[in-house]
């Protein structure tokens, strides 16, 4: 039981690799229409950067604009996505340039929503007496969709 129960997590993980490099390289294609320049898909040289892509603000700014990805192929309603602290240690660090894209890409319609710092860390965990916490787990419907891009 212990070998199949294992075989099935992996399977499960490699998945949500999948749908993760998915929205990562939805960004990247994103980004190169919105400013114009290539942006850099930083998570494939570390993940302890605590963001995905690094961009810029628009074709006129050239100032940098990091951004988290998270994606799904579930409906809003059920997905959910998780914050690292590390990540969230970024967004403090880099902010105002960071954002956080949320890619739901169910039925192969993509669509985007870009969310500022302030608009999540009003719903983060925090440290109370000895206890720390290491991830969070936000739902993807915690965020208005209505004026999400619909992409590709």
């Amino acid at each position: 039981w212990n070998k199949v129960s294992k075989f099935c997590r992996e399977i499960k993980n490699e998945r949500l690799s999948e749908i993760g490099l998915k929205g990562e390289l939805l960004t990247l294609e994103y980004e190169k229409s919105r400013t114009g320049v290539s942006p850099i898909h930083s998570s494939m040289e570390s993940d302890e950067y605590g963001y995905d892509v690094k961009s810029q603000i628009n074709s006129d700014d050239n100032s940098e604009l990091y951004i988290e990805v998270k994606s799904t192929e579930q409906s809003l309603n059920f997905a959910r996505f998780f914050l690292t602290k590390n990540e969230v240690k970024s967004c403090f660090s880099l902010s105002p340039n960071y954002r956080l894209y949320l890619w739901n890409i169910a039925d192969n319609k993509y669509r985007l929503k870009i969310i500022s710092p302030s608009d999540f860390i009003k719903h983060l965990p925090t440290n109370n007496g000895s206890g720390e916490w290491e991830t969070a787990s936000l739902s993807f419907d915690l965020f208005d969709w209505g004026d999400c891009i619909d992409w590709g």
